[in-house]
């Protein structure tokens, strides 16, 4: 209440702000899981996320034990099933341009992987990071962030993604902190 009271915004969209940022963080880390996969087959084990030390930064690494907390991770396709994902992606970018190389296609679907609404298996990234953010601890997290409060409140709150309204509501209903409903 005091950092959002110092930013001269209410709690509401104080704790809004920094879920929008946690959430740009999760669909950039997302973008990351998906290029990692391909650019780095492995035989098995798991490509993992997980909040780093401080701020709002996400760490994605590879491990071949799923031994650590993680926000979000995901079981390493096989190596067969790889070449033939990235054969199949190569082929759609190669269909769409005939002229083009085979490195440029390569660079097309790096490229594709890091900026596409979609994850690399179909599933939207918002909607991933979104059900991360769900998850009642990483939602509080949001809350300890004092240090980014200024940087945060600049944003328009009118771009705020609708479906982290209810989750900052029930943040915030929580702790006490929130009666009436946002807008």
């Amino acid at each position: 209440m005091k950092s959002a009271e110092a930013c001269d915004c209410t709690a509401e969209q104080l704790l809004l702000a920094r879920l929008v940022v946690m959430q740009c963080r999760i669909v950039d880390a997302l973008g990351e899981v998906s290029v990692e996969q391909f650019r780095n087959p492995r035989p098995e084990g798991f490509i993992v996320m997980r909040q780093s030390g401080g701020g709002f930064d996400l760490v994605v690494e590879f491990r071949p034990v799923l031994r650590l907390p993680a926000l979000y991770y995901e079981t390493l396709i096989s190596p067969g099933a790889l070449q033939e994902r990235r054969a199949h992606l190569l082929a759609c970018i190669r269909e769409k341009a005939p002229s083009i190389g085979k490195d440029l296609a390569e660079q097309q679907l790096i490229e594709q992987l890091e900026e596409g609404e979609d994850h690399w298996d179909g599933r939207k990234k918002m909607d991933v990071a979104v059900g991360i953010l769900s998850d009642q601890n990483t939602a509080f997290k949001a809350l300890s962030f004092v240090e980014k409060d200024n940087e945060l409140v600049l944003p328009a709150f009118e771009e705020t993604p609708r479906a982290l309204q209810p989750l900052a509501q029930h943040v915030l209903g929580s702790l006490d902190l929130c009666e009436a409903k946002l807008t």
